[in-house]
Parts: structure tokens; sequence; C-alpha cells
């Protein structure tokens, strides 16, 4: 008999009954129109919430050109006041957000909807009887909550009252409502009175009460409160009862009953019902058959990663790539700020060479100190809400940029988006080492150097067309979906692990990385590793010696010096310095300022290609030998470039503008394609299981203070010694790390977190020492 057959034998009667019913009930599992026309109803009240809010965000646009005409004076309501009506709201929001982000899981999310639409009701009632513009934005601050509730308890109420297949289309209709809501707003305060728009909010709020009162409460929510009585019958009234409701059903009671053997006693009561499937599945197909397919399906799960669970790793990974992209509209501000404000005072005074090296730095020293915190907060509050805190954080940062006037206000929006700076080297790294699968993480890594790159590209293209302060408004968007995207995020399984929280960190592990071998070797070395982990910092915290007992460890010390070398050999090479000073440069080979903001954002379209090519290599090269090769054209590029300069100046040849940009078009190409996308991911992978926290700190310091640095320094270089010394100063100095990376730096590529960090130990992972000794 064959080895399938004797598996599948082995399996008992309820197992192969299971597989079975999945398998006949996949045509019958279609939800009976009774229950998605629940599921719409709950839906509409939710649609109705946003349509509301579109009435009045789009209420400013139509109220404040009747109350001008009214008055016939454009000083009842003044360009600042307008500004504020149209962004109250928005403000507000951000208050009660807070406020939103509690109330659901204490009360519930039925009964937290319900107060949001009666305090909803309450500012559309306000609206109608306002005579005043401060009566008016009173009732734009109270209509604060829609815009907190539409990206807490709405979104909430669609994805636990709905199905599955279901949900997206859910999801994307409240979008519609709301660009319904501002255009119903505009129509009616185009043709008619504005307070109708209020009287058409009262009947739309209205409709949401009487909607909430039919509803029973989230099954998620029950069950989270252990009630899982009252969770099952809310369940089956929201979903019906077919096998994937059940399913769904069993798998919500047992991750809060954190027993996944667990099944609700519904099991039993349709015994006879699996009895007559099981028997017609068994005249419908034949033992070969069955054989056959159970092989296929086990051979498919284990060696293929999920869909869905890929897709889950670039939705976490998009954020983190976008956190990038706004740091690279930060870094490239600058760029084009300071020659705009130069020409609007037709003065250089206006800033000052002094001035202009702290904007282009300011935000790498203000990240070196923030950098302590980012370190820190990771290891008590989770990775989770450590980003999200700092993207609220950078998008206030946005809108300082947006009302910027003078220099001042610059270098404080510089200050404050640090902590991107910060974050970009600790939690950024930890989330995509932490939430991506071996196989992949090499490509998310590099992606994000793209996404740096691509945002300088988008600020200086902003820059040299628009005026500046349109930088800030594509940066608030980007923050703004970083958020959205943040909150549908699980907790790192790595940081539950270390926590104890085992349960909570298998869920998480399995709705990122599936169910695959790999994940399931993955999930064991990980539980396994983090019993070591706790009792490591629980000594270290007891011998009062932390600092100096874990800079002894071979595990910490050694990734600690090669990831310092790393970022060295990648400042040195002095890429972010051409990209910050790229006009000053740029202008000195060709002698003309038009020119030079076109070739710069030629320059800066071809890194971004560069670091695509990059990321594409990578996928398939070996992180050691692809850092080496392309730093060291990148060295031989930037000495041939130094070369030549010096030749110019000192007579021997003539000046060739093309010969230059060549020289530096190759050199943008091997740096963009290598180092750049090369340095942090091995520093990602080097970063230790063990006191990640003390090691993205120091290493964090250190990575901003080079930054800070070396782009503090490269103008009074520029100055001083002129482009050709500098590049040659630039170029020793990479060619000194390159050469102990190159004896002293192991290959990362595809290997587990924790199987790289044996590699700067005699230990060996159990898995691979027990694998040994079964081939003995």
């Amino acid at each position: 008999m064959t080895r399938e057959m004797e598996n599948l034998q082995n399996k008992t009667d309820y197992e192969l009954k299971e597989e079975f019913i999945d398998v006949i009930n996949k045509e019958n599992d279609k939800i009976p129109w009774k229950y998605v026309l629940r599921q719409v109803l709950i839906s509409s009240g939710v649609w109705a919430n946003f349509f509301t809010l579109g009435l009045c965000l789009g209420a400013p646009t139509v109220i404040v050109p009747q109350l001008r005409r009214n008055a016939n004076s454009t000083d009842v309501v003044s360009d600042d006041m307008l500004s504020w009506l149209s962004s109250s709201s928005s403000y507000s929001g951000m208050l009660q957000v807070v406020i939103l982000t509690i109330l659901p899981s204490c009360l519930g999310r039925k009964h937290c909807f319900l107060l949001v639409s009666i305090v909803a009701m309450g500012g559309f009632v306000l609206l109608y009887i306002s005579t005043t513009v401060t009566q008016i934005l009173i009732s734009t601050i109270v209509h604060g909550i829609l815009s907190a509730s539409h990206i807490t308890i709405s979104i909430m109420i669609i994805t636990e009252y709905s199905s599955p297949q279901y949900r997206g289309i859910f999801l994307t209709t409240k979008s519609a409502s709301f660009l319904w809501g501002v255009w119903i707003s505009n129509i009616i305060g185009t043709f008619f009175h504005w307070k109708y728009i209020a009287l058409v909010g009262i009947v739309t709020t209205a409709y949401i009460l009487v909607t909430i009162l039919v509803w029973p409460e989230s099954p998620l929510w029950l069950a989270s409160k252990k009630r899982f009585g009252e969770c099952e019958t809310a369940h089956y009234w929201l979903k019906g009862d077919s096998s994937t409701s059940r399913k769904e059903l069993r798998d919500l009671i047992a991750f809060y009953k954190d027993d996944p053997r667990f099944s609700p006693d519904k099991r039993n009561s349709t015994k006879n019902e699996n009895e007559i499937i099981w028997k017609k599945a068994m005249d419908s197909y034949s033992y070969k058959e069955v054989v056959e397919e159970e092989a296929d399906h086990k051979n498919i799960q284990g060696n293929k990663i999920n869909r869905t669970s890929l897709l889950r790793q670039i939705m976490v990974c998009s954020a983190i790539w976008s956190s990038y992209f706004s740091l690279g509209l930060c870094l490239g501000s600058p760029t084009v700020i300071i020659p705009q404000i130069r020409r609007e005072f037709n003065s250089t005074d206006a800033i000052s060479q002094e001035i202009a090296s702290w904007l282009s730095s300011g935000i790498a020293y203000s990240g070196t100190i923030q950098v302590i915190i980012f370190s820190i907060l990771p290891k008590y509050i989770g990775r989770k809400s450590c980003f999200l805190l700092a993207s609220f954080i950078s998008m206030i940062g946005f809108v300082v940029l947006y009302f910027s006037k003078t220099a001042t206000h610059l270098i404080i929006f510089e200050s404050i988006e640090g902590v991107l700076f910060a974050c970009q080297i600790t939690i950024c790294i930890m989330i995509i080492t932490e939430y991506s699968s071996p196989r992949y993480r090499g490509i998310f890594l590099t992606m994000k150097s793209a996404s740096l790159m691509w945002g300088v590209w988008v600020s200086n293209a902003i820059g040299t067309y628009f005026h500046w302060s349109n930088i800030a408004v594509v940066g608030c968007v980007t923050t703004a979906y970083i958020i959205i995207t943040t909150l549908n995020w699980p907790e790192s399984p790595y940081w539950l692990a270390t926590r104890g929280r085992l349960n909570e960190c298998r869920v998480a592990h399995h709705w990122l990385k599936g169910n695959s071998e790999e994940s399931q070797k993955e999930l064991e070395n990980l539980i396994e590793r983090q019993t070591d982990l706790s009792r490591d910092e629980e000594n270290d915290q007891e011998n009062l010696k932390t600092l100096c007992t874990v800079i002894k460890r071979n595990t910490f010390y050694k990734p600690m010096l090669l990831s310092m070398l790393i970022l060295t050999l990648y400042n040195s090479l002095g890429k972010m310095a051409c990209t910050v000073y790229a006009i000053d440069i740029i202008q000195q080979f060709t002698g003309s300022e038009s020119r030079a903001y076109t070739i710069m954002l030629v320059l800066d379209g071809v890194t971004i290609v560069g670091v695509y090519v990059g990321c594409a290599i990578s996928r398939y090269a070996r992180r050691r030998s692809f850092l080496i090769i392309t730093s060291g054209f990148g060295i031989m590029f930037l000495y041939l470039l130094s070369l030549f300069l010096y030749l110019v100046s000192s007579g021997i040849v003539e000046n060739n503008v093309h010969m230059s940009l060549l020289l530096l078009l190759c050199y943008t190409v091997t740096v963009s394609g290598g180092p750049m996308i090369m340095s942090t991911s091995l520093v990602s992978e080097l970063m230790p299981l063990s006191n990640r926290n003390m090691f993205a700190f120091l290493i964090g310091t250190f990575s901003n203070f080079a930054f800070a640095t070396f782009i503090k320094i490269a103008p009074f270089l520029f100055t001083s010694y002129g482009f050709a010394a500098t590049f040659f100063i630039y170029a020793s100095t990479a060619l000194c790390c390159l050469i102990l990376i190159f004896i002293y730096l192991p290959e990362t590529k595809d290997k587990t977190l924790l199987e790289i960090e044996q590699l700067h130990t005699n230990k060996e992972p159990k898995s691979n020492k027990q694998g040994e000794l079964r081939r003995e």
C-alpha cells in the first residue's frame, strides 16, 4: 500500500468528513439574500454617516459665499476664518479620535455608534439655528466626531458585521457615500439657502438612529467580552448558518477562548446532515482520486506562501515604504524651498548659507535625539502603536510646513520630522524584518530605498514647477494613508512572543505568513527562542550592568560594528549629500541654474530606476557580494570624477560638461542600485533578536549623527577644498570601509532572523542540529 494511502487511512472519519463537507458545500455556501439584506441595512447606517460627513466638509464651500453676498462684504468671513471653517472639523476629529478608539471596547460598537449619531444630530441642529460665523464654527467643531468616527468605529462596524465576500464592496461604497454628501451639499448651497444642508443632515442622522436600534451587537465584541452565547446568536442573525459562517464563528470564539481546538456545540446538531454529505462524497469520488487530491493539496500548502498572506505583508510594508517616501519629501524639500524663498525676497540673505546647511541637516540631528525614544517605546507599547504615534507626529510636521512663513518655521518643521529619521533606522526596520517572510524580506527592505528616492524626486519636481507648500499637501495625504493602513495591522509576532502572549503571537503569525511548513518552522523557532530572550532580559535587569553585559556578547557587538561600517560606507559615498546639494553641484558643472533644475530631476529619475534595478537583482543576488561589487564601482566612479574635476581645475584638460555629467550619472546608478538599498537592508537583518531596542538605539543614534554630520560639513568641504578634493575624501573613506566589510561581513540571504543571529556565535539553531542527528 502506498504511503499516501496509509496516511489517508490514519485520518479519523470525522476529519475526512469535514474536508469533504467543505468541498461539497462550496457551491451551496452562498449567503441567502435575507442575511445579505441585513448586512446591507447595517452598512447603510455607516454609509449614511459618511454621507453626513460629506455634507459637513462641503458646507463651507457654499456657506461662505452666501454669507459674503448677504453682507455685501468679504470681511464678514475673512480668509483666515474660511480656512478654520474648512479644517476645524478635522482638527476637532484629531482629539475625538482618541475617545472613539477607547469607547468601542468599553461600550460596544452599537452603543458607541449611537452616541456618535446623537452628537452629530446635535451639530446639525446647531448649524440650522446658527446666525453668526462663530456658531457655524462651533457646529463644525462638533462635527469633528464624524471625522473621527469614519476611521474608527465606522470601519470596525463594516468589517465586523459583514461577510468576507461582501466586505470589500461595502467598504468601497462608503467613499461614494462621502462624495455624494459633498455633491449634495454643493447643490443645495448653489440653488437654495445653506440651512437646507442642516435639514438634510438632520433627516439622514434620524435614519441612522432608527437603523441602529434594530442592530445586534458586534459578534466580535461580544466574543471579546466572553459572552459567547450572545455572540453566536448575533453571528447567525447576521451571516446565516452556512459552513463558512460556522467556521468563521468557530475561529472567532476559539481565538477569544484561547483554545484553538474549541468548536461550538453546533457541530453536534448537524451530525445527521454531515453523515448524508459524507455518504454522497464517497459515492462521488473514487478512493484513488481522494488520495491524489490530498497529496496535491499538501504539496501546494507546504511549499507556497498563500497569496493572501503575501498581500498582507505587502500592505504592512507599503506603510513603511510610504514613511520612507515622506522622509524623502523632507530631505528633498530644502533643495527647492531655499531657492524659491531667495527668489521671492530677491536676495540670498533671506536664507544664509549657514541656515541652509541647518535646514538640510536639522532633520537628522533632531532624529538623533528622537531615536532614543523610538528605540525604547517599541519594547513597551509594541511596534504597531509606536509606528502609529510616529505617523501622527509626522502629520503635525507637514501641517507646520504648510503654514510656514519664515526660515524659523522651516527649521521647526525639520525638527518635528526628525521623527521620520529616527524611525527609519529603528521601528521601520523592526517592522519589515518581523512582519515579512524570509524569502520576501530582501525585496521588501530594498523597496524602501526606492520609496525614499521617489519622495526626493516628487519633492524636487513640486518645488521646480509649483509652490513649495504643495510638498506639505502631498506629505499630509501620504501620512493619512499610513495611519489608515497601520490601524489594520496585527501586532508583531516577535513582540507578542517576547511579552509571553503566545496565543496572540500564533494568530498574528498565521495572519501574516500563512500556515506553510516554512511558516510553521519559523513560528516554532520563534516561540522556542522567546523563553531565552525573556530570561536574558530579566538577568540583565537584575545585574544593573545591562549595557556592559549586552555589549560583551558576540551576538550584539559583532552586528553592531558591522552595521556601523555599512552605514559609514553608505554615507561616505556621498550620495545623499549630492542629492541634497544637487543644485549647487550641477550648477558648478553647467554654469546654468535653469539647466541645473532639469538635470537634477533627470538624475533623481535615474536614481529611482537604479534603485528598482537593484531591487530586482537583490531578489536573486547574494547580499554581501552585491554590496561589495556595486560599492566598488561607485568608489571607482567617484575617484574618476574627482580626477577629472582636478584636471579641469588645474587647466590640464578643458571642462567638458557632458563628461562630468556622464561620470556623475554612472556614479548615481551604481550607488543607488547597490549601497543605497543594501545598507539599511543588511543592518535590518543583522539586528539581533535579543536586546533589539538597545541595538536600535545605538545604531540609530550613530546613523543619524553620521548622516547629519556628512550633510552639515558638505557645504564647508565644497567651499574650502573644492568638489574634486571632497569627492576624493569621500571615495577614500568609503574604500577603507569596504575593505573591512569584505573581510568580516557574512551572508544573510534567505536566512531567518534566528539563523542570522547564530552566524555570530558557535551555536546552531536546534532545528538544524536535530536534522543533522537524524541524518546520522
